[in-house]
């Protein structure tokens, strides 16, 4: 009986320590991988960058919302905070931003109700103590938000409703922009 619970008890011991591993290591994996792809899409760091509308042959993701586009910024805050501008949006569609950290983790989320459909300029620092909001000049801005890792991902759903033709929506979420102050 004895020598059944030495490799059971070893293999649960593995288990226990492979899943924390796995926790700890996939988060960071996931977003390499989505910052590649950012990349391989002309995206840079602390810049606004568009994905192309979504069609029949879209397959990053299970099921592709042809009703959504999307843009993003690769943010870097390690030098500093980053003004991230969400464009103005008055009648019944709708715009949101979500912040991401290396993580994969979202940390905040902004739509355009939140402004009442005004252009909002969010201030996005990161965990390094010398770039907090504290700075007289920051004052301006609609929002501040505190990234909990010094990269990471800010993502503009912009919906396709109420009869807004994709053209328009893509005009309107150029608008989007991410830089770094």
């Amino acid at each position: 009986m004895k020598q059944i619970l030495i490799p059971v008890g070893a293999g649960l011991v593995g288990l226990v320590l492979g899943f924390q591993a796995m926790l700890g290591l996939l988060p960071g994996f996931i977003m390499g991988k989505a910052m590649e792809r950012f990349e391989t899409l002309g995206g840079e760091a602390n810049q606004a960058g568009h994905f192309p509308p979504i069609d029949e042959t879209a397959r990053t993701v299970v099921r592709p919302s042809p009703d959504i586009i999307y843009s993003g910024c690769m943010y870097d805050v390690s030098n500093g905070p980053v003004a991230i501008n969400l464009p103005a949006l008055e009648d019944e569609s709708y715009v949101s931003v979500s912040f991401f950290d290396a993580r994969t983790d979202n940390f905040a989320a902004f739509n355009n109700r939140d402004f009442g459909g005004a252009a909002a300029e969010i201030l996005l620092h990161g965990p390094v103590p010398d770039h907090t909001h504290t700075d007289p000049g920051y004052a301006d801005y609609d929002e501040s938000v505190l990234a909990p890792t010094s990269t990471g991902l800010v993502l503009l759903r912009r919906v396709l409703s109420g009869g807004v033709s994709v053209e328009d929506a893509d005009a309107h979420r150029r608008q989007f922009g991410c830089e770094a102050l």
